[in-house]
């Protein structure tokens, strides 16, 4: 939540901080070991790449995130992640 809270207050460094060090470094934690919630970090950390025009960095992390929802599904974050990598 703290991520989202940096990427809409224009603070995507910061954001990148929380989805990338704080979350998807630590997925051990209780709360973390939801591969849902692992997900949905991984594809905000994208997309906070994106914001910030880091589409190198942006493109990585929309393909890690397809690796682990490999889902032929028509949802939009799908949509969002499978463009930026093709």
């Amino acid at each position: 939540l703290r991520g989202l809270i940096h990427e809409r207050a224009g603070q995507p460094d910061m954001a990148i901080m929380d989805f990338g060090t704080t979350m998807l470094q630590h997925r051990g934690a209780l709360a973390l070991s939801n591969p849902v919630l692992i997900a949905m970090a991984q594809f905000q950390l994208a997309r906070t790449y994106n914001f910030k025009g880091d589409q190198t960095s942006a493109t990585a992390e929309y393909a890690k995130f397809l690796q682990m929802w490999n889902v032929n599904s028509g949802l939009d974050i799908m949509r969002e992640a499978r463009s930026a990598v093709h």
